[in-house]
């Protein structure tokens, strides 16, 4: 992200190990909470972390972007649950989970992977419903960068659909930076 957009601020938290029911019952990976609620130390870690960083840089705090990858991109939704009014635009990458959550129209890029064999794409798809839904999305789309799909709505939708599996797909980059440009809040 920093090298497609240099002008940017970016900042990579990284999750703690994090117990997850479907992937890492011991939890010995990193990971997020995901859980929408105000005791949530991850969303309270956010706060403070957002803090710093907009009285360090002197953020523009309509220029604010949440990306995730897996359990990041599902923490992502939380985020975009919990905080909406923090963010111009979301980003979630290989990701699901949007249906647990109540979600105001927001911009969003979501990248599925076609082999993805940790976060089936069927699931992830599911989850697109919701965000469809949320950002009141038109049922048909045009073409968005090399493997995009823009769906306009109250607010719009990227979905980034290549055929590859688990792993982030540095090419959605570029055009992830572009989309996230369009978006302000206002």
């Amino acid at each position: 992200m920093q090298d497609a957009w240099p002008e940017a601020v970016v900042v990579y938290p990284q999750g703690l190990p994090t117990k997850s029911a479907l992937v890492d019952p011991q939890g010995q990976f990193p990971g997020w909470m995901v859980d929408a609620n105000d005791q949530n130390p991850d969303v309270r870690f956010f706060d403070a972390l957002y803090t710093r960083v907009m009285k360090k840089v002197n953020g523009d705090p309509k220029r604010v972007f949440a990306m995730g990858h897996s359990n990041g991109g599902f923490f992502m939704y939380t985020l975009w649950a919990m905080r909406p009014d923090k963010f111009a635009a979301f980003g979630s990458a290989e990701a699901a989970g949007a249906g647990r959550f109540s979600l105001t129209p927001k911009p969003i890029f979501i990248t599925i992977g076609s082999q993805d064999n940790i976060v089936p794409p069927a699931l992830q798809r599911r989850s697109l419903n919701y965000v469809f839904k949320a950002d009141g999305s038109s049922p048909t789309g045009e073409r968005f960068g090399e493997k995009g799909t823009l769906y306009n709505g109250t607010a719009p939708v990227v979905v980034w659909n290549y055929d590859g599996t688990h792993t982030f797909p540095r090419d959605s980059v570029p055009s992830m930076v572009k989309f996230f440009q369009r978006s302000t809040r206002p």
